[in-house]
């Protein structure tokens, strides 16, 4: 289920926790959800109002990095940068922006139970309340929020 999504990023103050540029090899997904772990671990346990999130964050973050790696100009020599913030109303937000190139933009594809991959943005939907990309000339920046429970 494809939910409508808003277009635009929140413009409410937000904390960024990991701001980092990573090689676009496949290799580099691990270390990225290696140094978001630590960086939720550190500032998690600060917001008494957000549950432990680092699972599905870490999940959604890698899929995302992966994408940008295997589907755009980043997976190519490129570059992928990756952005976690913590943003009003106990919602983690995670950015990932491209170097361009992607044949087709982001979206939610059939399923393909044969497949071995293809359903990366399925469990970005299924894990983020909100989710939505941006593109432009020098790429694409794709971005999902998770909400922690009251």
């Amino acid at each position: 289920m494809m939910a409508q999504h808003p277009s635009a990023p929140t413009r409410e103050r937000s904390i960024a926790i990991l701001t980092h540029e990573v090689a676009g090899d496949a290799q580099q997904v691990s270390g990225i959800r290696a140094l978001a772990r630590t960086a939720l671990a550190q500032h998690l346990p600060n917001l008494p109002d957000l549950p432990d999130l680092i699972d599905d964050v870490e999940m959604v973050l890698s899929e995302l990095v992966g994408n940008a790696i295997r589907h755009t100009s980043s997976g190519r020599g490129g570059t992928v940068r990756t952005t976690i913030k913590f943003t009003p109303g106990r919602r983690v937000r995670i950015e990932v922006a491209d170097d361009g190139g992607a044949v087709s933009l982001p979206r939610i594809g059939e399923i393909d139970r044969d497949a071995i991959g293809g359903r990366g943005l399925q469990v970005v939907d299924k894990l983020a309340t909100t989710w939505n990309f941006r593109a432009t000339r020098e790429g694409t920046t794709i971005w999902a929020e998770l909400t922690g429970q009251p």
